[in-house]
Order: structure tokens, then C-alpha cells, then sequence
């Protein structure tokens, strides 16, 4: 009988070690995704701990690598992306990762746009890359001690650079919409060091310091990009100061499942607020059992109504504990049971149930099932938001 291959040690084998910046950004209900160079297949395993429905499929030409990855992934192909093309139907998938591939590759530019067609109508690109212009480079170049590398960023078998510029410049010539793109800093302490000593020279050259380090800070940066525009949202969740369980079930985790949906922006925290320059993108702020009954209340709920923002009321206590204004003063309310929407359906028949859920642990493919339908609820919230505030000054007048 064959024995078991040894567990993959994350240190030295690739893809033994899931990236957190691209777990983050995989749509937590996807029903297709590529990972091509899948490695050892860490980052298909952690997703399909969040959603076992989910059909993955890996592109890994390393045998050894590939034999690891089968057991998260449904299918793991060890060809060689350039000459083959992903087995998968035109429009099929959800998101495409690359995660630290395209700077193998011959010619990158032509696999993106080659594989853009793959992508669904809300699919996703996701690419992690190297960046040419970290602080290292320069250090190593002045210091005479440029050298190739089994792995990491001096890694022997890249064969081209990026920058942060010249890799939006490539999504846009594949034809990709790009939506973000996230800076992963690793010892910041040795950069800043290493910008101290340079100052003089850089103020000789004229160089600007801090966009100098903006740039060269990085190690590596995260994309996301799609083939259509998704349209924008953003969820602001203010959370319940010492209840730190209740808050991540309720409103943390169930954000940041959203979070990995394109166009949702999120923010949270007991004070959260709308990010300078959101401007006039659609918002809804979720109040985690709040009262809202006193003076304070009302002056937040007036400002937050005359923001333009659909104010949703988060209780998954029994209503009776809170008083009436909490559910009356808001445009609607989301709550963890039936009998609890039935007690506040008296007081506002904008209600929704959404059971507990948690990324991580076995309630994560819960959240992945329930995100169609919390989203489907915020989006028609803010579609309605006319109707709604009608019917919220109907009940609270004193919020006008």
C-alpha cells in the first residue's frame, strides 16, 4: 500500500501556504474559480473550508506540487498555461487567480487577455506580483550584491517586472476594469532605515521621499480587477462596544464575506464611519443593537438620514430588550430569527433574517450561502430609499 506524501513544508514549498490578501478577495460564494499555479493548493483548501460548493480547479505543471493540490481542489491540471488554454467553459468563472505566476510566464500580457473571456459577468482577477520597485533592489544594486534566489523576490525563475504602474497599464491592455490594488509591506523597520541613509542622495536628485517610499515599500502588491464594472456599495457597520463575539458574528464576518464580492467597499468598528471621498456612493450604515432613544440618538440619526444613507438596525436579542424607538427610528431592521422578525414587524415591516454565521470554523459555508441574499436585501434597500425614508418619517417624524 502507498503511503501518504508528506505534508508540504510552507517555508520551502510553494502554495503550501494560503496568501490571506487573495483568500480575502475570492467572491466567498464563487461557483467556479482557477488558480493557476496552484502550488501545493493551501489557498483552494482554505476557500473550500469557506465554501465546499465551490468547484475549483488548479493549473499546477510541477508533479509533486500537483499531487498535493488534488486533495482541495476538483480537478488540477499540469499543463502549462502559455501553449494550453484552462479547461473551462467561456464565461464560467467567478474569479481567476494568479498568485505570484505572471512574472514566470513568457509573455503575461497575452495569457490575460486571452483569459479574460473566462471570466463570468461578475467574475473576478485576482493577481498577486512581485514589485520591481521595492527598497531591495536599490540596496542590493548599491551594495554590489545582486543575486539570483531559490525563491522569493530575487527568485531565479522570474522572467519579467512589474511595477504598480506598468501592471495596471497591462490589465487595462487585456481589457480588465482594475478596482484595487493592495500593498503587502514586510519590514517596514529595515525600508525606513534604508530611506534615512539615502535622504542626502534623494534630495540631491530631487526625489520625493514619501512617494519614493510609496512606491518601494511594497514587496508585492494584490489586484483586483474584473471584465465589467461592478456597481458600487458601501456598508458601514458600527458595532456594540464589549460584546466582541456577538460583533464578529453579526456584522465583522458577514462584512467581510461581502467584502470579497467586487464594488462592495466595508468598513467597521464601535465608531465606524464613510471613508473620506466616498462621496455620493450608495451607502447603508448598520447600527448594532443600538437604543436610539435619547437626544444623542436622535441628532446621529438625523445627520446619518441627511446623508443620503439607509440606516439598518442589527438585533439578534429578544426586541422586548430594547425599546421601541430602536426599531421605529431606523429605514430597517435585521435580525437572527424568525420570532424576533415577527416581534418587530410591529414596529417596522422592513425586516430580514440572517442566522448566525462566522468565516471561519463550520458556520463559514453558511455565510457563503447566505451572501446572495443579504446583498439582493442591502442593494434593494437602496434602490428603495425614497420609499423608505417616506415611511420612516411617517413613524418617526421627530427625524425630519
Amino acid at each position: 500500500m502507498s503511503q501518504a506524501a508528506a505534508a508540504p513544508d510552507p517555508a520551502t514549498t510553494y502554495g503550501a501556504h494560503a496568501n490571506p490578501d487573495l483568500l480575502s478577495r475570492i467572491p466567498l460564494d464563487a461557483r467556479a474559480v482557477l488558480d493557476v499555479g496552484c502550488g501545493a493548493g493551501a489557498l483552494g483548501g482554505a476557500f473550500r473550508r469557506r465554501n465546499p460548493a465551490a468547484r475549483l480547479i488548479g493549473i499546477e505543471p510541477d508533479p509533486a506540487l500537483a499531487a498535493h493540490a488534488r486533495g482541495h481542489y476538483a480537478e488540477v491540471h499540469g499543463t502549462d498555461i502559455e501553449t494550453v488554454p484552462p479547461p473551462v467553459a467561456e464565461g464560467s468563472l467567478d474569479a481567476i487567480v494568479f498568485g505570484d505566476v505572471l512574472e514566470h510566464l513568457r509573455d503575461p500580457w497575452a495569457v490575460l487577455a486571452r483569459d479574460i473571456r473566462l471570466l463570468s459577468d461578475r467574475g473576478v482577477l485576482l493577481v498577486c506580483i512581485p514589485n520591481l520597485e521595492h527598497w531591495s533592489f536599490a540596496h542590493r544594486l548599491l551594495c554590489g550584491d545582486w543575486r539570483y534566489e531559490r525563491m522569493g523576490l530575487f527568485d531565479r525563475t522570474h522572467l519579467r517586472w512589474f511595477t504598480r504602474a506598468t501592471m495596471h497599464d497591462a490589465l487595462r491592455a487585456a481589457g480588465y476594469v482594475p478596482l484595487e490594488v493592495a500593498p503587502r509591506i514586510f519590514g517596514r523597520d529595515k525600508a525606513e532605515a534604508f530611506a534615512k541613509a539615502m535622504a542626502p542622495g534623494f534630495a540631491a536628485l530631487g526625489i520625493d521621499m514619501a512617494e519614493w517610499s510609496r512606491r518601494a515599500l511594497p514587496l508585492q502588491y494584490v489586484w483586483r480587477a474584473a471584465r465589467v464594472r461592478p456597481d458600487p456599495l458601501l456598508l458601514v457597520g458600527r458595532t456594540l462596544p464589549g460584546e466582541a463575539e456577538a460583533a464578529r458574528a453579526r456584522i465583522l464576518d458577514p462584512l467581510a464575506a461581502l467584502a470579497t464580492r467586487p464594488g462592495i467597499g466595508t468598513v467597521a468598528g464601535p465608531q465606524a464611519a464613510p471613508p473620506a471621498g466616498a462621496g455620493d456612493t450608495p451607502r447603508l450604515v448598520i447600527l448594532q443593537r443600538r437604543g436610539l432613544d435619547g437626544a444623542e440618538a436622535l441628532s446621529e440619526l438625523r445627520a446619518l438620514r441627511r446623508s443620503g444613507a439607509v440606516i439598518v438596525q442589527e438585533s439578534d436579542i429578544d426586541p422586548a430588550r430594547l425599546p421601541p424607538d430602536a426599531f421605529r427610528r431606523v429605514h430597517a431592521v435585521q435580525v437572527a430569527t424568525a420570532a424576533q422578525a415577527a416581534a418587530v414587524r410591529a414596529l417596522n415591516p422592513e425586516v430580514a433574517v440572517f442566522a448566525y454565521a462566522q468565516l471561519e470554523g463550520p458556520d463559514g459555508p453558511l455565510l457563503a450561502d447566505q451572501l446572495g441574499a443579504r446583498l439582493a436585501w442591502y442593494r434593494g434597500l437602496w434602490d428603495r430609499r425614497a420609499e423608505l425614508d417616506a415611511a420612516l418619517l411617517a413613524r418617526a417624524p421627530d427625524l425630519a
